[in-house]
């Protein structure tokens, strides 16, 4: 199958453009990797007795009644660029499987390998480049415990770099959430897919169900020794329903396309730690409004980290804020997302914004978002975009469509920003207002979201008195004249905040 085709078309129809990621971003070695590989042994169930069968000569060469050897023994005697299938049927592991070689593990109509309750695992686990993994469904036991670490596929591990694995087109739900001692950490666990360790890796197409922690985990666990440890990964059109997190990125220079995560119990995209990802064209609903383990709320998106871009995505009824910039974060650029009907909660006590910057994030760019508070059975309690007091200096917003940009007013400036251009919320104006023969002033109103900072006035024709600027406020100001002129006086003016 060509998969580097169906991924490229996929990112067409989904962006419409390119504009937003780097030519070629697809490794070449797609190519390769998507090329098809001869079948060599065909794993199956019969009974209680699992099979795996030569496909040459249709021999049951190895049998067992635990799954997981079975499936191992395939992979450990194939040779390197080959095939191993599973056929339709359940598959109870007992251990984990380890593909330590240059293959490809294909289901055959969604074959389930079982996690058995209690065990310690990760159900596949990926040490070796040009690897696939594809069609199968992954499932755990769906309880949340601190008996046993449980966990869907590992691409790559600790001392394990692993490039140009593709994992696709896979079912991964019941993942629990549970806590303990795991490769050296002590931390929560529960992902559907995690790049633990390695570059060029590409997660497409798989869904995920009922995930209790990540469904998609971007984080070389030795953060502090080689924190490039899981970069230039591909996350791109996978569909997450009822988890905790949709993808979580701890690294740079990943690429997140196309994907949907829905009633996710607090982020539907986290760029956690690292910088200068690309998230462009997902679609991010009900995010942070479901309960989680831990009882928080989220966003649809919430950016932590400097450099990435945050572009065409579409997020909706977020627990909180729609898309939220913190920890400082800088230089990010947010532009052409839909955000829309945050505080999902509906919230009095904290009114949140549809877009977000706060807790010294500096320097960021807000361009040309649509923002939108909807129509509902109550208020959301919102505004379109909203820069908190706790914001640093020199964030930019402009060129958005606030005009139905939150409950309570399409934009809130708590802190200084240098905000233009934007459709609803007027931070300059100009026009013509003329002094009548025979009088000295004029009241302008300017119709600007607040009083302005600057006016400037300029007479459209020869005048014989003095002309100056009063009164200026929230809603107008004069022009005026110290003397009364026999003709009307045209005046150009231009007001800015």
């Amino acid at each position: 199958m060509n998969w580097r085709n169906i991924i490229e078309n996929f990112v067409k129809i989904v962006t419409n453009k390119m504009a937003f990621l780097p030519a070629n971003f697809l490794p070449d070695s797609l190519n390769e990797v998507s090329a098809t590989s001869s079948v060599i042994y065909v794993v199956f169930t019969d009974g209680s007795k699992y099979y795996a069968k030569k496909s040459d000569t249709g021999e049951a060469e190895y049998s067992d009644a635990d799954a997981s050897n079975v499936i191992q023994y395939a992979i450990s005697n194939a040779p390197a660029y080959s095939c191993v299938v599973i056929r339709p049927g359940i598959y109870l592991l007992t251990k984990g499987i380890v593909i330590n070689k240059s293959i490809t593990l294909m289901g055959e109509g969604f074959p389930t390998l079982k996690i058995k309750p209690n065990m310690n695992m990760d159900a596949i686990s990926v040490w070796a480049d040009d690897v696939v993994v594809a069609g199968i469904r992954i499932d755990g036991s769906g309880t949340e415990s601190k008996i046993g670490v449980q966990n869907g596929i590992a691409v790559g591990d600790i001392d394990k770099p692993v490039r140009r694995v593709l994992v696709i087109n896979n079912i991964i739900e019941n993942i629990r959430y549970s806590r303990g001692i795991y490769k050296g950490i002590l931390t929560s666990y529960g992902y559907g897919v995690c790049i633990i360790k390695g570059s060029n890796n590409i997660i497409a197409f798989n869904k995920f169900r009922n995930v209790m922690h990540w469904n998609i985990l971007v984080h070389p666990i030795n953060w502090n020794i080689n924190p490039a440890g899981a970069t230039m990964n591909i996350i791109i059109g996978n569909v997450g329903y009822d988890g905790l997190e949709g993808v979580t990125i701890l690294t740079t220079d990943n690429i997140i396309i196309g994907n949907s995560f829905y009633n996710h119990g607090r982020y539907g995209i986290i760029l956690e730690s690292g910088g200068r990802n690309t998230v462009v064209g997902n679609v991010l609903a009900y995010c942070g409004s479901s309960g989680s383990h831990d009882g928080k709320g989220g966003n649809g998106i919430r950016i932590m980290t400097p450099e990435n871009i945050v572009a065409n995505n579409i997020v909706i009824f977020s627990y909180e804020s729609g898309i939220a910039i913190t920890n400082n974060a800088s230089r990010n650029i947010i532009e052409g997302n839909f955000v829309a009907n945050s505080n999902y909660k509906g919230d009095v006590d904290r009114k949140w914004g549809n877009i977000e910057i706060l807790d010294g994030a500096t320097n960021n760019i807000i361009r040309n978002n649509k923002v939108y508070v909807g129509y509902t059975d109550y208020p959301r309690a919102n505004y379109g975009i909203r820069v908190l007091g706790s914001a640093g200096p020199g964030n930019v917003i402009e060129g958005n469509d606030v005009r139905d940009g939150g409950y309570y007013g399409p934009i809130l400036l708590e802190a200084v920003a240098i905000v233009r251009r934007n459709i609803g919320y007027a931070t300059e104006n100009s026009g013509i207002a003329t002094i009548p023969a025979g009088s000295t002033c004029i009241t302008v109103n300017h119709s600007l979201a607040q009083t302005p900072t600057k006016v400037l006035v300029t007479p459209l024709s020869q005048v014989s008195s003095v002309w100056y600027v009063a009164n200026i406020n929230s809603e107008s100001f004069q022009i005026c004249l110290n003397q009364p002129q026999n003709v009307d006086v045209n005046f150009s003016w231009y007001a800015e905040c």
